[in-house]
């Protein structure tokens, strides 16, 4: 009997240490500002070295992925891409670099995302994979990817067997997160 307590204790220990790291990834994203001077409030000095835009032109967000918490050591860390170029990489636990950082793409690199995301019609993917949910893998991270062109967006949730198309997009961003310098923003 003991031995059964003792077993259940460390099963809900465990379950509810993975859920709150799942959690906090759900509350990571935030609505994009409006405006560069809306977003000034919200950021660091380092960070506002970097935007590279004027007032007049809005500040928005293009891409966000966020990837979340398993029952392992899955890196939960998110990325997000500004029409201006600017890209924030947010790494929060088993990350490769933990805290805020920002670095700058060129409008060239920027464009060539903002491409992909309308040629590959992201706005009519699934908004959850796999599409069948039996399908569905517990132990697997979930992986957010939000999309904003214009005034069109959309939220997807990959728990496994992305389409080929996010995992395109995913690449190219990352390839760029490797080839470029990053500045640390905040803890």
């Amino acid at each position: 009997m003991i031995v059964r307590i003792i077993m259940l204790n460390i099963i809900l220990s465990f379950l509810m240490s993975c859920s709150s790291g799942k959690l906090s990834v759900i509350h990571s994203y935030k609505e994009p500002k409006d405006t560069i001077s809306e977003a000034k409030k919200e950021l660091s000095p380092v960070l506002l070295d970097s935007i590279q835009a004027t007032e007049e032109i809005k500040l928005d967000t293009v891409l966000t992925i966020a990837y979340g918490a398993c029952y392992g050591k899955c890196p939960v860390y998110d990325i997000t891409l500004y029409n201006s170029g600017l890209i924030i990489y947010t790494g929060n636990k088993n990350a490769d670099r933990f805290g805020q950082f920002s670095l700058q793409i060129n409008t060239e690199e920027e464009k060539i995302i903002e491409n992909m995301i309308v040629h590959n019609d992201i706005g009519n993917l699934s908004d959850y994979y796999p599409t069948d949910k039996e399908a569905t893998i517990p132990d697997f991270p979930l992986t957010k990817y939000f999309f904003k062109i214009g005034i069109k967006s959309k939220m997807i949730i990959v728990n496994n067997s992305p389409p080929r198309s996010l995992t395109q997009i995913e690449k190219t961003i990352h390839s760029y997160l490797q080839t470029k310098s990053w500045k640390k923003i905040a803890n």
